[in-house]
C-alpha cells in the first residue's frame, strides 16, 4: 500500500502538483479504506518518506521539496530546521499564486469570449478543462487546453 501511495504523490509531481488526500485516493490502483490509506499516509510520513505541506493538507516527497533540491548545492548546517518550515510556506504561497493565476485565465474575458462562440455550435454536448489548469496549477506561461466532446457521428477537429 505505501509503495501505491508514493507512487501517486510521484505522478503527480510529474505535473508539478501535490495532491491531497482525496485526489490520492481517487489515483490509488488498488482498492483500499481511506482509514487504511490514513493509516498507510502517517505511516509513510513518520517513516519521512513522504512530506506533508502544513497549510493546504498536500503531499510530496521529500526529495521534490524545496529544501532538498537547495541542499544540493549548499551543506547542511544548523537552520535546516528554520528553512524547512520557510520552504514548506513558500510552497504554499506558490500553489495559492498559481490558483490565482488559473483563475484569472479563466475569468478573462477573451476565454469567456471564446466559450461562448464554442456553445454556439449543436454538435459540441460538452467543453472540457484539461491540464494544469483543469488542476487550477497554471504558471503564467502555461495555456488552457480543453477537450471537446461533440454528439454521436460527428467530428471537430480545431
Amino acid at each position: 500500500m505505501e509503495k501505491e501511495v508514493v507512487r501517486v504523490i510521484k505522478y503527480f509531481h510529474f505535473f508539478n502538483y501535490s495532491p491531497n488526500f482525496t485526489e490520492v485516493y481517487t489515483f490509488l490502483s488498488k482498492k483500499t479504506s481511506k482509514k487504511a490509506l490514513k493509516m498507510a499516509i502517517l505511516k509513510l510520513e513518520r517513516q519521512k518518506k513522504i512530506k506533508r505541506i502544513k497549510n493546504c493538507s498536500r503531499y510530496t516527497l521529500p526529495e521534490y521539496t524545496i529544501t532538498s533540491q537547495k541542499s544540493k548545492f549548499k551543506s547542511q548546517n544548523y537552520n535546516s530546521k528554520v528553512k524547512s518550515n520557510n520552504t514548506t510556506i513558500e510552497q504554499y504561497n506558490n500553489f495559492i499564486k498559481e490558483q490565482q493565476i488559473s483563475k484569472a485565465k479563466l475569468n478573462s474575458l477573451k476565454f469567456k469570449l471564446y466559450l461562448k462562440l464554442l456553445t454556439l455550435f449543436p454538435q459540441i454536448k460538452l467543453i472540457g478543462l484539461s491540464g494544469s489548469i483543469a488542476m487550477m496549477n497554471a504558471s503564467h506561461d502555461d495555456d488552457i487546453d480543453l477537450f471537446i466532446i461533440t454528439a454521436k457521428n460527428r467530428l471537430w477537429t480545431g
